[in-house]
């Protein structure tokens, strides 16, 4: 299991556990092109 500091690399793959609300609101922010300033891209 990664550290919470981990960076998702590029292509990828990300399990999403959570109720479907949550995992609609995580798929919103990942599809985004401007990331939120948390989300720092490497």
């Amino acid at each position: 299991m990664p550290g919470g500091d981990f960076i998702v690399p590029k292509g990828c793959r990300l399990l999403l556990i959570g109720s479907s609300e949550n995992i609609r609101l995580a798929r919103k922010v990942i599809r985004k092109k401007q990331k939120p300033k948390e989300m720092g891209i490497v």
